[in-house]
This record gives structure tokens, C-alpha cells and sequence, in this order.
């Protein structure tokens, strides 16, 4: 039956499903819409959007996948909309040089700074994304691991360029658990260093970052 205009267009992710469209999230009290917007969705339920234009995920969610409604429905703004409980990770840039670390307020990378290569799909159907950064080529690609329970994110650096660090984490509170964990008590959530990487944290402002050096892999778990 087709959709009237007050039937909501709703997005199921029965397997793996990679959909492009706008995405709107909050950013210091404003809308930030994000317009290279990758959504990535799993029949664990577990699901997240990357911003090409950033290298960086913004948002993570669980439950149903998406509201299609506003792209779909009579004219549309082409966004969707996140179903299910909705974590904001914010729209910071993910690989940052040694220098910059705690500057927060970023524009898009400059075309002499990052160039987005595409993605490519594995047998799953899930996306890798490659790109080009302060002279690195790097792929980034996030699985859902331990049955749907934590997103885990593995950056490869595949030339070993240097001075440059990952953005693991920005948020008002950040405690150190040891051992790699660290929980930020204002989102609610908890950040796993894997591999014996360290990470440090610093103050930006009247917030914290967690980063941890680019090397030939970087690899962390979000657990939420």
C-alpha cells in the first residue's frame, strides 16, 4: 500500500545497511546538520552516522533504525531521523595534528589537509572508509562487537605518518578507570583503549578531550 503523507517512511535494518542522507544533531543549543552524512545499520540494533566530511562518527543509537519520513514524505529536506535511544557524540574533527588537539571549534579540513577516498563494502556489507590526511592514508572502519553491546572502531595507518593524534572522546567530565577505560559521566558512556594504547586526557576550554597518538593502528571500543 503506498504512503500517504501522514504515514510515517520508516527504515529497517534487517542486515547490514549503509544509507546516505542529511543528518540533524545538537550542537550548543543549535541544530548542526550534518550533510555528508554516511548511516550505518545493524540487525543488532546497534547503529551509528559518520560525517565524511570530518572522519569522525557523531552519533550512535540502539534500537530501530531510521525515520525516512523527512526525506521521503511529499517534497522532503532529504534528512532522516534516528529511532531508538540516541547517543551525541558531537561533530569534532576525529584526527587532529599534535598541535591541535584541544581546539575545538573546527571547520571542514581544508582540501591540502584531508580528501575523502570513498568506502568500500566487506562480504557483511559493511563499510570501510579510506581517506587522505595531513599526508596519511587511513582506514576507518567500525564493527559491532560482542553481540551488538559495544561499537569498536579501528583506524589503520598505512604509510606510519606521524604527529598526529585521534580524538577519542570530548565531553564536560572524563575520569581515567585504568586500564585503558574511561567513562564520561555527562553522556553516560565509557571508552575502551585496546591494544595497550595510551591515551591521555586534556582540558579544552570548559571541556575534556581524550586522545591518544596516530600510529600504525588505533583501535577503541564504545560501550554505552
Amino acid at each position: 500500500m503506498a504512503a500517504t503523507p501522514h504515514d510515517p517512511i520508516l527504515m529497517e535494518a534487517k542486515e547490514n545497511t549503509v544509507f546516505r542522507s542529511f543528518m540533524n544533531i545538537p550542537q550548543n543549543n543549535k541544530t548542526k546538520r550534518i550533510v555528508h552524512a554516511v548511516n550505518v545499520g545493524s540487525p543488532e540494533q546497534l547503529h551509528y552516522t559518520f560525517d565524511m566530511d570530518k572522519a569522525a562518527i557523531v552519533q550512535i543509537w540502539k534500537g530501530k533504525f531510521l525515520n525516512a519520513s523527512p526525506m521521503w514524505d511529499d517534497r522532503g529536506d532529504g534528512s532522516s531521523q534516528p529511532m531508538g535511544v540516541k547517543l551525541v557524540l558531537g561533530n569534532h574533527t576525529s584526527i587532529v595534528t599534535e598541535g591541535s588537539k584541544t581546539r575545538l571549534i573546527d571547520s571542514v579540513y581544508s582540501d591540502a589537509q584531508y580528501r575523502f577516498l570513498g568506502y568500500n563494502l566487506d562480504e557483511a556489507g559493511l563499510p570501510t572508509f579510506r581517506y587522505q590526511i595531513y599526508g596519511a592514508e587511513i582506514t576507518d572502519e567500525s564493527r559491532n562487537t560482542q553481540g551488538g553491546k559495544f561499537l569498536t572502531r579501528t583506524l589503520n595507518n598505512t604509510n606510519n605518518a606521524t604527529n598526529m593524534s585521534v580524538r577519542l572522546a570530548v565531553s564536560k567530565d572524563i575520569k581515567d578507570l585504568g586500564n585503558g577505560l574511561f567513562v564520561l559521566d555527562t553522556k553516560g558512556y565509557y571508552v575502551k583503549v585496546l591494544n595497550g594504547t595510551k591515551a591521555t586526557i586534556e582540558k579544552a576550554g570548559d571541556m575534556f578531550v581524550l586522545t591518544t597518538p596516530l600510529k600504525d593502528k588505533v583501535q577503541y571500543s564504545i560501550m554505552w
